[in-house]
């Protein structure tokens, strides 16, 4: 049971990880016309919502990780945790929204560059939350 575990553990992990490319997407993105435009932003909405998945089997498979195989971590370090994975989670779900909110609009190239600073911030935010929750995930005792 603690290989399956850890092997969903670390799919998701992985899963999640790639999201770190995801603020590199974003300047090929601004050079689409709107039939590729539509097809990459249909794409992303996809990744996106498979990041979610990768949240929740994160997420389950770390308590159950944490709760079964392990000496209980510091309660600063499971907050920290818990927080980095919603902080995630909102994140990808803003980024995910304001894909979709472009794909649906009359002028999705205009929108496109009409929220670019949105979309980096966010994408950029995932992209140093991902890191952070890396380093504490990886270190339990961090907080000690």
């Amino acid at each position: 049971m603690y290989q399956a575990i850890i092997f969903i553990h670390v799919l998701s992990a992985v899963l999640l990880g790639s999201f770190l490319i995801l603020p590199f997407l974003m300047k090929p993105l601004f050079t689409c016309r709107r039939e590729e435009l539509h097809g990459f932003l249909r794409g992303i909405i996809s990744y996106c919502r498979t990041g979610h998945y990768a949240l929740v089997l994160l997420l389950l498979s770390g308590s159950w990780l944490v709760w079964h195989y392990s000496r209980s971590p510091s309660l600063l370090w499971t907050v920290s945790a818990l927080a980095l994975l919603f902080l995630l989670g909102a994140t990808i779900g803003m980024i995910q929204r304001n894909f979709k909110r472009i794909l649906r609009a009359e002028a999705p190239e205009d929108s496109l560059k009409a929220n670019a600073q949105k979309l980096s911030i966010f994408n950029w935010s995932t992209f140093i939350f991902i890191l952070v929750a890396l380093i504490i995930m990886t270190n339990t005792r961090i907080f000690e």
